[in-house]
């Protein structure tokens, strides 16, 4: 929980742990936000949840939503860092210059809008700091396409990233489901 918005980029990099993924045939994330808080002090606004809600994210060798090739997380202090990390994991993504499909925080926008590799960006909502992004992940990845999920939590500086390809593409584990 100390990792905030990038929790669940930590959840995936451990259910894909090269060893661990060799043996586990499936596994379930649970990214979830709780609206109340068990003390007195402030919560900022970009981490205060509006309401309690949960994605459950389905990790399987023969799911059909798409095969996850990457997942990153980056300390990142600078502006530049920022971008030039999302540069990396567009590129990596992007087959021949072929645009990708971005769903991000709100911290990550400015950092997206007008970049060549970006075919169109959705950033979550606010009063949903950790499931957000992950439910407009589940709603995304039905399209097809190259998709990079990128969360961004600018006091901490935690980047996470994940990169999706279509259906089709070979790189285990595949993405059987996500539900609200």
């Amino acid at each position: 929980s100390e990792q905030g918005v990038v929790a669940p980029f930590t959840a995936l990099r451990l259910a894909l742990m090269q060893g661990y993924a060799d043996w586990v045939k499936r596994a379930i994330i649970w990214i979830m936000d709780q609206s109340a808080t068990l003390h007195t002090g402030p919560v900022p606004d970009h981490r205060r949840a509006a309401k309690n809600a949960a994605v459950a994210l389905m990790l399987t060798e023969t799911g059909d939503l798409g095969p996850v090739t990457f997942v990153r997380q980056h300390i990142c202090r600078h502006n530049a860092q920022v971008r030039a990390v999302l540069n990396a994991g567009l590129r990596q993504l992007a087959d021949d210059g072929e645009p990708v499909t971005v769903v991000c925080g709100a911290a990550l926008r400015p950092h997206l809008e007008r970049h060549p590799l970006v075919a169109d960006i959705t950033a979550a909502p606010t009063g949903q700091p950790c499931t957000g992004v992950w439910f407009l992940f589940a709603d995304r990845l039905a399209d097809g396409g190259r998709l990079l999920v990128a969360d961004y939590d600018e006091e901490l500086g935690y980047l996470g990233l994940c990169g999706v390809l279509p259906t089709g593409q070979s790189a285990p584990p595949i993405i059987a489901g996500g539900a609200r």
